[in-house]
């Protein structure tokens, strides 16, 4: 069997465990009655559904991989549009979780109006803004992203706008999410060192496991922008990102899995009751240093 076409099996594979892990925690998050009250869980099922959407793309691509064939012209370009605009729309997600995560767990005066409602209701707002605008932008141009079949990875064809639009979001999204969650974690060190009080364990697993799944992201990002345009790479590296790219939303859910352990219990439960909550008091202080640590989270 052809190393490629085994590529393509692979990426079946992984977009097959990519979408049905994403697929899980959106309906985990939409049927809690807590969960999607909450501001960072429902940019995280955002984040999940548009997971499944990019998913359905990869998983039809890595079956054109496996058979060396379009299938069909028309499904051939409309694959490479939602792979596109799902992915410019990812970016943006997390994104926005990173700011959420900054705002959750700081206290800086300055930025307050990050903590209103409408602000957050903007905030949902702008992903998909920017998912309507790709859309358009694949209306006119065609299909300027498309699989690869030759190779089993994504990348731009022809000379038009949305190249520089991608690498603008990829470059200013991760570098702006990386800031946020450096400056979150700094701020958290910093004043358990100051002050020696208690952490939302909660809103702090829910740090811990985007972050890491964002560490993925970047690293991807670095390979496909930073280093790969500028050294001469075989051939066969394009479908091992190709593969990686289509494991990414399975490794979130695992991380958001192995680290929130009551998210995991909803997660694999047959039930769709609530988790129940305890409250343990501190002494009033700001944000995440403050009152009530949930199992909710």
């Amino acid at each position: 069997m052809e190393f490629i076409v085994v590529v393509g099996y692979l990426e079946i594979f992984c977009s097959l465990v990519s979408f049905l892990s994403s697929f899980r925690i959106f309906l985990v998050i939409v049927l809690g009655s807590d969960l999607r009250k909450m501001r960072s869980y429902q940019i995280m099922a955002y984040i999940a559904f548009m997971e499944c959407w990019q998913m359905s793309a990869t998983l039809l691509g890595g079956i054109m991989v496996s058979q060396q064939s379009k299938l069909n012209d028309t499904l051939y370009a409309v694959v490479g549009n939602i792979a596109f605009s799902a992915w410019m729309t990812l970016l943006v997600l997390r994104c926005c979780l990173a700011l959420n995560r900054f705002t959750v767990l700081t206290s800086f005066s300055r930025v307050s109006f990050l903590e209103h409602r409408r602000f957050h209701s903007v905030l949902m707002l702008f992903p998909t803004t920017v998912l309507l605008s790709i859309i358009i932008l694949c209306i006119i141009y065609g299909h300027p992203f498309v699989m690869i079949i030759e190779l089993g990875g994504w990348n731009f064809i022809g000379i038009d706008p949305c190249r520089p639009i991608e690498s603008f979001f990829s470059n200013g999204m991760t570098s702006c999410a990386f800031g946020l969650y450096l400056t979150t974690f700094i701020y958290i060190i910093k004043m358990k060192h100051q002050t020696h009080m208690h952490v939302d364990l909660g809103e702090f697993r829910i740090l811990i496991s985007s972050a890491v799944a964002f560490s993925y992201e970047m690293c991807m990002i670095i390979l496909f922008h930073c280093i790969f345009p500028f050294i001469e790479v075989p051939p066969w590296t394009v479908g091992v990102i190709g593969i990686l790219w289509s494991f990414l939303p399975g490794f979130n859910g695992i991380m958001l899995l192995t680290i929130n352990r009551n998210f995991r219990s909803r997660f694999f439960s047959l039930k769709w009751s609530t988790v129940s909550t305890t409250h343990v008091l501190f002494n009033r202080v700001p944000n995440i240093f403050s009152a009530t640590s949930s199992l909710q989270h």
